[in-house]
């Protein structure tokens, strides 16, 4: 009774909106991990997801990426530990202290620009981190930034693009111009630097 009384109070949702703003979702400058989460399991109530894959796709929204990263780490709190295989590596951070892993594990994860999907092995550790591909997956699907090409300039090519600061002598700024000076800063004068030896004029 109190599931239709809220379906007739609410109304019926537009669902194909309600995953737009569920997929669109991302994580904001300093937002938590937790919070984030929380926030995306509430946008999924509305989006009619399947029990099944109502994990997983939260899941796919909270990976990030790091292109720097030469492994993929995730999380055990988001990996089934049936799912998980022993594992000798271990991994070196980048102040030199090494993390003993809890295992590897290999995951679905879903390309949020194409929506294909690529199956990913990670190093699953004991530590409450963001989920992160490395360099070699993000690479393989196309989520890092390509320079297209780079151009060098001679002297000469800027100097000629920019000709009307190379020309001509010192300028003087027009009109009257006023400086505002801190009152209680001490006037100081400052010597003129003498030109080091090995480059005076010979």
């Amino acid at each position: 009774i109190i599931k239709e009384f809220d379906k007739f109070v609410s109304g019926e949702t537009n669902e194909m909106y309600e995953r737009s703003v569920f997929n669109s979702r991302d994580q904001k400058e300093g937002e938590s991990i937790d919070t984030y989460v929380g926030e995306l399991r509430t946008l999924a109530q509305s989006c009619n997801f399947c029990t099944c894959l109502h994990d997983t796709l939260i899941q796919d929204q909270i990976f990030r990426i790091d292109c720097g990263v030469t492994v993929n780490v995730l999380p055990i709190k988001y990996v089934n530990k049936e799912d998980i295989h022993l594992t000798k590596r271990v991994l070196q951070l980048w102040n030199k202290t090494e993390l003993k892993p809890e295992g590897i594990c290999r995951v679905t994860i879903r390309n949020p620009r194409n929506r294909k999907k690529y199956s990913v092995e990670f190093i699953v550790v004991n530590e409450n981190l963001t989920p992160l591909p490395g360099a070699a997956v993000i690479q393989q699907m196309g989520l890092h930034e390509k320079i297209a090409s780079t151009k060098q300039q001679t002297t000469q090519e800027i100097i000629e693009e920019y000709r009307d600061v190379f020309e001509g002598d010192l300028g003087t700024l027009e009109g009257l111009q006023h400086l505002d000076v801190d009152p209680f800063m001490p006037p100081t004068i400052a010597p003129s630097q003498r030109v080091p030896f090995a480059i005076r004029p010979k």
